[in-house]
């Protein structure tokens, strides 16, 4: 998605709002109503808005621009930018709404004040703070950060510090795919790494049982419920009728056959009342920044709306916790020894997954792929790459890593602490994605032939070009700055090395999983060939924040090629979605 530049209260009204008007305008507002349209906007727009569903994005942003902009604002907004569009310059967005919604909690009062569902002023003062908040989420201290780093690299970086966790809200990994992905890891785990126990004799997914006090299958099940209860709903309807996006707590999993222990542990897991969220926002992580610390709603995506009312804050949340809210949850639960233990496997699971992907696609028989290949005649049994490509002059070799950016380095807005950390777990490190990558690139196309290992009984003496490729499951990493910063150390690591000059080796490719499963569909229905679109995103033609999924659409434009579903994904969800069926009664 391109660069998000949302539209700000100053450019349209010429005054630079401060926090104290802020504040004074949220003092106004009846906490737990102010709260609720703001969460319930928010999941509005994490169901629904979507780049490359400009046309239904353009209609919801419209709607929302009517519902809380008084007449002056919305004709500013129409007069100043008659042709923007709400994709990339809208008035309301996911890091806005939220971070407004944690101020609520802060600062609006429990009573005595205007509700925004019952009076419409009330509830275009709320749009009128939306607005405001735009103008507050950059501090002066990033402002001033960004203007004095001239120098190109510590600029980039800068940005990159400040764009990331907007661009992990703005670009959500899809629903479906992350639903089949969760599923795929648990089986996986379950087939081939049942063998493996920590120290107290339990299996790894047991922890997570013994931790939640619930199965990890039947918190994919209890998910999935709720995912495909907003998934009925039609953005017609909610942007006509907020309160559609509440459910019963008591009705949404009554036919299931989940016992109800579990179902309560679901909700004590997953839900939280007002004052609780007040109190988790009260103990903040103090190097973490409010515009990008949404800790308590990631951990508790639901919030109660009464009793036996509940509403989802974020979508994107929700699903987050059949990713990395399980390899969180299993993770803080383990002590050093086995969190390591843990660690491996779990890579060894991603690493799993992602060569299933590709060997649905160049079957193992088909003498292309190599999943896992290993260096021939070495007793230490030396692995050469996670995955590897044959394509005749041609060579994927691919790295991939299951590990995640902490909370710190991703939302401290610390450039150092960031960096230091891609630069650990992706970078150059020893064992990390570059590292791993240029020395096994040195290792068989070394400038001395003799000091050349081959691996998989792999002739590659035809090899003229080899295309490096990260398979990361972070999706935060998905910003195109991401793949600039590694793609640079990659550059600077490589000069250093004893590699065949004659050999051309293309930029560095960072792949998010699910770049991986979208642009796969393409190269089986023989759109074009997996080296074509690496060739494209290493054109220099690009600019550093532009991402994969910007360059797979501007290639598929180029070409007149029209976007293509993973056909395999929506199998394997249909598959789902039966098997889910057994859950309920009838």
């Amino acid at each position: 998605m391109p660069a998000l530049i949302y539209i700000q209260h100053s450019e349209l009204t010429g005054e630079t709002p401060t926090d104290d008007q802020l504040t004074e305008l949220l003092r106004s507002l009846h906490k737990a109503p102010a709260f609720f349209m703001l969460v319930m906007v928010n999941l509005l727009l994490s169901l629904f808005y979507r780049y490359f569903r400009a046309r239904e994005t353009e209609q919801i942003h419209g709607a929302l621009l009517d519902f809380l902009l008084d007449e002056h604002l919305f004709e500013l907004v129409r007069q100043k930018f008659p042709r923007e569009s709400a994709v990339t310059r809208p008035v309301f967005h996911r890091q806005q709404l939220l971070t407004l919604a944690r101020r609520v909690l802060e600062v609006s009062p429990d009573y005595g004040a205007d509700n925004p569902f019952e009076s419409v002023e009330a509830r275009h003062r709320l749009g009128s703070a939306c607005l405001l908040m735009n103008d507050l989420l950059v501090s002066p201290d990033q402002s001033e950060r960004l203007l004095r780093e001239l120098e190109h690299d510590p600029a980039l970086e800068e940005l990159l510090t400040q764009w990331l966790p907007v661009s992990e809200l703005m670009n959500p990994p899809d629903e479906v795919h992350s639903l089949v992905r969760a599923h795929q890891f648990i089986k996986i785990i379950n087939d081939h790494f049942s063998a493996v126990v920590i120290s107290s004799g339990e299996h790894l997914l047991d922890v997570f049982d013994r931790v939640n006090g619930i199965s990890l299958d039947a918190h994919l099940a209890l998910v999935y419920c709720i995912y495909a209860y907003y998934n009925t709903l039609e953005y017609g309807q909610v942007t006509s009728n907020l309160n559609s996006l509440k459910f019963v707590k008591s009705v949404i999993f009554s036919k299931m056959t989940v016992s109800d222990e579990q179902k309560e542990r679901f909700f004590e897991l997953n839900a939280r009342t007002l004052s609780s969220l007040i109190d988790d926002f009260r103990v903040p992580v103090a190097t973490l920044l409010s515009q990008y610390d949404f800790t308590p709603f990631r951990k508790y995506p639901l919030a109660y709306f009464g009793e036996d009312f509940l509403t989802c804050v974020d979508a994107n949340f929700l699903i987050e916790k059949l990713g990395p809210g399980v390899y969180h949850s299993i993770a803080n639960s383990l002590d050093k020894v086995d969190r390591e233990l843990f660690f491996t496997t779990w890579g060894q699971a991603f690493q799993e997954y992602v060569n299933q992907l590709l060997s649905e696609v160049y079957p193992l028989g088909s003498g292309r792929f190599f999943p896992t290949p290993y260096f021939d005649q070495v007793k230490s049994a030396y692995e050469a790459f996670d995955g590897v490509i044959d394509c005749g002059d041609a060579l994927i070799a691919m790295e991939y890593k299951g590990g995640f950016l902490s909370a710190g380095a991703k939302y401290s807005g610390q450039r150092d602490l960031l960096v230091a950390e891609l630069d650990q777990k992706f970078g150059r490190a020893r064992g990390a994605g570059v590292e791993q990558l240029v020395r096994k690139i040195e290792v068989v196309f070394n400038s001395e032939r003799a000091a050349r290992k081959t691996f998989a009984q792999l002739h590659v003496d035809a090899v003229r070009r080899v295309y490096p490729v990260l398979v990361v499951q972070d999706i935060s990493l998905q910003i195109g700055l991401a793949n600039w910063r590694l793609k640079r150390w990659f550059e600077e690591e490589r000069a250093s090395r004893s590699i065949d000059r004659d050999l051309v080796i293309r930029p560095l490719s960072l792949l998010t999983v699910e770049n991986l499963e979208r642009l796969l569909s393409y190269v089986e229905a023989g759109d074009f060939a997996f080296t074509d679109i690496l060739d494209e995103y290493g054109l220099g033609t690009y600019q550093p924040h532009e991402s994969f999924q910007d360059v797979l659409i501007n290639f598929r434009k180029k070409r007149g090629i029209k976007s293509r579903p993973n056909e395999r994904i929506l199998h394997s969800y249909g598959e789902l979605h039966e098997s889910m069926k057994t859950l309920f009664s009838e």
